[in-house]
């Protein structure tokens, strides 16, 4: 069972080629211009390699917006992320016509087909160091899909993070 949670897990990060569905939402009294530092929240389930690539990525998308990364205790604000699997399934009907019988009837057959899939969701939470009510948070969506080489998988993990922090203000 361990190893499937953690292949679960790790494989949300290889989500494939198409880019993460994101959603964004924020409390519209805060003001972004007073936050200048920030601390990374360890994330204490999942796998190593894949936290590490989140944490990284996190980090590299904020100092590019000109924030700063600072202990804890001296954070103007704190970034928190989870991720998560379901499995899910489709199903599809689709009529399949066979021309035109006796009398003017349409001769045919219906077809259903079930497909499998696992879905992968990301979120990504800015907080109050102090209360951890959270001001800024972005979700992500995505079919999972596996990636063959840590390359490929640093890449992409730095395309998703990338994705759902594009619309995170940058610091003036």
């Amino acid at each position: 069972m361990k190893n499937y949670l953690v292949l679960i897990m790790s494989v949300f990060i290889l989500m494939g080629c198409s880019v993460v569905h994101v959603s964004t939402d924020y409390n519209p009294k805060i003001n972004f211009s007073k936050y200048k530092t920030y601390a990374l929240v360890k994330f204490e389930q999942g796998d190593a390699l894949i936290n590490t690539r989140i944490d990284n990525a996190i980090i590299k998308e904020l100092n590019a917006k000109s924030y700063r990364l600072v202990d804890e205790s001296k954070a103007d604000f704190i970034v928190l992320y989870r991720y998560s699997a379901k499995d899910k399934s489709r199903t599809t009907t689709e009529y399949v016509s066979m021309g035109a019988g006796r009398y003017g009837r349409y001769n045919g057959f219906y077809t259903t087909s079930t497909y499998h899939y696992s879905e992968g969701n990301f979120e990504i939470r800015m907080a109050n160091p102090k209360t951890k009510d959270t001001f800024w948070r972005a979700e992500g969506v995505n079919t999972l899909k596996s990636l063959k080489t840590p390359e490929q998988r640093t890449a992409y993990t730095n395309k998703v993070v990338q994705e759902m922090l594009k619309k995170y203000p940058s610091h003036q």
